[in-house]
């Protein structure tokens, strides 16, 4: 069973970094600066202070078994974080937390397009290994370990949909040059429609 002690640390650890939240985002213009200095903003001491909140509070809502509101704080935390790799481990927590898993591995390939992240890609693999749909899309990498199977129909359609998020991630960060090598990794590697990379909005 639950351990009420522990959430009432859960719920103490909550008050405080809501109040820390408050205290840093109140007042913020966040859209005129983005719209200022697009590059600027994201690399902002501020900003990036408000996604570590961001991120924390949504861990402490999975703790406290309440995934909706984990997974609207992971991702209020990609509105201020979304070129680092802990912001996609997050989010595919929160995802996970609530059962969503085809979205924690569109998210967690977001993250690993956008960051190269090596953690991002081994957290993916386990969880096409530990479903029954797809762990015919993970296979021995010859060193021991397992790898993703590139050409697997499941793992080339959540590319191509994670894709398109994380282009439009990279246009409204400013970074167009890992805007252009996504779209060339993916039309040359999985060979997505052009629709698809058009970059619509990551989900809700």
């Amino acid at each position: 069973g639950s351990n009420p002690d522990a959430a009432m640390d859960y719920e103490a650890a909550l008050g405080f970094v809501q109040r820390a939240v408050s205290s840093t985002d109140a007042g913020a213009d966040w859209t005129a600066l983005k719209r200022r200095d697009r590059a600027g903003f994201y690399s902002a001491g501020a900003a990036l202070a408000v996604g570590t909140l961001y991120r924390l509070e949504s861990s402490v809502y999975i703790r406290l078994r309440d995934p909706q509101k984990a997974l609207a704080a992971a991702l209020r935390a990609r509105e201020f974080d979304p070129l680092l790799a802990l912001t996609y481990r997050q989010l595919a927590e929160a995802y996970q937390s609530g059962g969503r898993n085809d979205e924690a591995a569109v998210t967690l390939l977001e993250g690993t397009i956008i960051t190269a992240d090596g953690y991002l890609k081994t957290t993916l693999t386990q969880l096409y290994r530990d479903s029954e749909q797809s762990r015919r899309c993970v296979r021995p990498d010859g060193v021991g370990g397992m790898d993703l199977d590139m050409s697997c129909a499941t793992i080339r359609r959540d590319a191509c949909t994670a894709a398109a998020q994380a282009l439009e991630i990279a246009n409204e960060a400013g970074r167009t040059d890992l805007a252009n090598n996504i779209r060339i990794l993916l039309e040359r590697r999985f060979a997505c429609a052009t629709a698809a990379l058009d970059g619509g909005p990551p989900p809700k």
